[in-house]
């Protein structure tokens, strides 16, 4: 066996290593000169250009150093140990990662109207002649391949510490939340008058998942139920994330708040509701664990400390695998099976968040971890606060931690969705006997931003109708001072943030939500009129009827679309014509369309809005999403599934 030194000394004499460096020097330099793949975190892509860069040269590099000596390699490279060999095999190297950096040049600057691969294989065959010039013994050259090589290699590997590394690290270790200016300095004080009010987002909550026949077993919500005041269904103001929570944090409805889908920003001159409370002297915390209300998204507003770090952190992962499929050396070489294997099964993977874990590495039972840690701080001052926080479960992929995984008898989705709504009971109880350990008055409301379809009108998950099952959310306040079993009627999502502050004395002036525990009945002398939108359709509740619009509404114009006697026909499955809605029930739907302002959320803007893309087509709002597989059962474990 020959020694380490003779290894060395063939992989540096028969110009190996530097036909690698120059292969990685030029391949660095692209992912950080030309970024291929927009908008995505350039360690990551660095290391995945780099090992472009490698494969393409292993060919030519095993042929060096299997046949040094060979008369053809010796004829092309120059003889062994010269520098000629050493400066030709830099530039070959050089030359054979570039047909990417003239792809790039071609679509970004040139715009040549041939095909863009022709050109990116065509340039370096046509250059393949100056890579046997004595042009490349140079002592300049030769320094460029020492040095300039050295520093390729070291930034590739920073390049490696700081991108797929760090996945892992921050992955598996997140410091504990902590809290600014703590201190026990005089001011409000918690009290029946100013309790702690904690407001819980479940998203994706149906109502029926909690109270009904097909409802889980929920144990612990029936309890808060009993004990506090609650509504079968609550109306969302849209069908998905962003427009949802719009309306439960500015108590604004489906019109006013101008949120209709997930590509905007929560706009600034609305009063978020931790605003108000902030300043009525409450410490303001929130906790989420859904990437679209991370901080920047607007949902942020008011709170003078916001935990987002229980997102987890795979997001782009997806995205970036599929990006880099059409972008990238490695891309183009490898097929897309194993591309995705490398990506994101390999170089890139994360712990797997679509697998049955422990409930201490689930993404719920983070949340719930840290905001008992957050309580815990909060409660060392006497100062009541405000804490929002959110659970992205019982979201799609519906997949409970050990436990909660397997435990119905059913095998379709709707009982995998289920389990995930029984693991959430698990995780409220949690953070609701850490309240009430406190010994302090408190307020909490439980809710969520829109619900699911599990195959209802031949439809599956959400943002894309107005149907009930998408619009109806839980409700439920529980706490000192609440009614026990009350239930309000005819509530809604924009009720929420006027029912917190009003509770604690502070002024909801200009929501458009009332008070739910001030008047938790409807005045019957008023029909019930409430909205909700989304970026394609428009729908209304007005006393009995439900209209809906699947092609939206234009101002000025008359209604069209469907309408349902919601109350008779609750799954909606009977639709009359529009003619069928009495006039003066159509003169109330245009009078309140025609009354809202003209608004419209900002839309997220530069590497944000690619961000905001990247998060949205993983979790499959995208039509060209490429969902995960459910994972097996724990016993059916195969130890290979996707790892986005």
């Amino acid at each position: 066996m020959p020694s380490k030194f003779a290894v060395v000394s063939r992989l540096t004499g028969s110009g190996a290593l530097s036909l690698l460096l120059g292969a990685s020097l030029l391949a660095l330099l692209e992912s950080i000169l030309l970024r291929p793949i927009q908008y995505q975190p350039l360690a990551e892509q660095m290391v995945l250009v780099l090992l472009g860069a490698m494969l393409v040269a292993a060919v030519p590099f095993l042929l060096l150093v299997l046949m040094p000596a060979n008369s053809l390699v010796a004829k092309v490279f120059g003889p062994a140990d010269s520098d000629l060999r050493q400066g030709r095999c830099f530039a070959f190297g050089f030359l054979l990662v570039s047909p990417p950096m003239w792809l790039a040049l071609q679509q970004r600057l040139l715009h040549i109207p041939v095909s863009p691969y022709a050109v990116a294989l065509v340039i370096p065959v046509l250059l393949l002649p100056f890579v046997l010039r004595s042009f490349w013994m140079r002592p300049t050259i030769l320094r460029l391949l020492r040095y300039g090589g050295l520093v390729g290699w070291i930034v590739g590997l920073v390049a490696l510490w700081s991108g797929p590394l760090a996945n892992w690290r921050e992955q598996s270790s997140i410091s504990n939340p902590t809290l600014r200016d703590l201190s026990a300095a005089p001011g409000l004080v918690a009290s029946e008058a100013t309790p702690d009010i904690v407001l819980i987002s479940i998203d994706t909550l149906r109502a029926d998942a909690i109270v009904g026949e097909t409802s889980a077993n929920v144990p612990f919500m029936d309890q808060l139920r009993a004990g506090g005041a609650w509504t079968p269904w609550a109306l969302s103001s849209s069908n998905r994330t962003g427009p949802g929570h719009a309306a439960m944090l500015t108590g604004l409805g489906a019109l006013w708040h101008g949120v209709t889908n997930n590509n905007q920003t929560l706009p600034e001159s609305h009063q978020a509701v931790a605003e108000t409370f902030r300043a009525g002297g409450y410490r303001t915390m929130g906790l989420v664990n859904n990437a679209l209300l991370r901080t920047g998204s607007g949902f942020d507003q008011g709170h003078s400390d916001f935990d987002d770090k229980a997102v987890l952190k795979s997001s782009r992962v997806q995205v970036f695998a599929r990006a880099s499929r059409g972008s990238t050396l490695l891309g183009w070489i490898l097929p897309a099976h194993l591309m995705k294997r490398l990506v994101v099964r390999g170089l890139f993977a994360r712990p797997h968040p679509f697998k049955a874990v422990p409930v201490a590495e689930s993404s719920g039972g983070v949340a719930t971890a840290r905001a008992k840690v957050l309580l815990d701080l909060a409660y060392q001052e006497e100062r009541p606060f405000f804490f929002f926080l959110h659970y992205i479960d019982p979201h799609h992929p519906y997949t409970a931690p050990l436990g909660f995984w397997g435990t119905r008898e059913g095998e379709d989705e709707y009982d995998r969705y289920l389990e995930e709504v029984e693991f959430m009971d698990h995780c409220l109880k949690q953070v609701v006997e850490r309240l009430q350990r406190s010994g302090r008055p408190f307020l909490l409301c439980l809710t969520s931003d829109h619900g699911e379809h599990f195959h209802e009108h031949g439809l599956t998950g959400h943002s894309n109708s107005l149907f009930n099952e998408l619009l109806q959310v839980p409700l439920i306040f529980y706490g000192d001072g609440v009614p026990a079993g009350e239930i309000l009627e005819n509530s809604a999502l924009k009720d929420v943030a006027p029912t917190l502050l009003g509770r604690c004395g502070l002024s909801f002036e200009g929501m458009r939500g009332r008070d739910l525990l001030a008047q938790p009945q409807w005045d019957p002398g008023s029909e019930y009129l409430q909205f909700a939108r989304d970026v394609k359709y428009y729908g209304a509740f007005s006393g009995p009827y439900k209209w809906v619009s699947p092609k939206g509404w234009v101002r000025g114009s008359e209604l069209a679309g469907e309408v349902y006697l919601w109350q008779d026909d609750p799954h909606e499955l009977t639709p009359l014509d529009i003619e069928e809605l009495p006039a003066a029930h159509q003169q109330r739907i245009m009078q309140g369309l025609q009354d809202a302002p003209e608004i419209e959320a900002q839309r997220f803007t530069g590497a944000e809005a690619s961000r905001q893309m990247a998060i949205l087509r993983q979790m499959g709002y995208l039509e060209d999403a490429e969902l995960p597989p459910p994972p097996p059962l724990p016993d059916e474990d195969d130890g290979d599934e996707e790892r986005p």
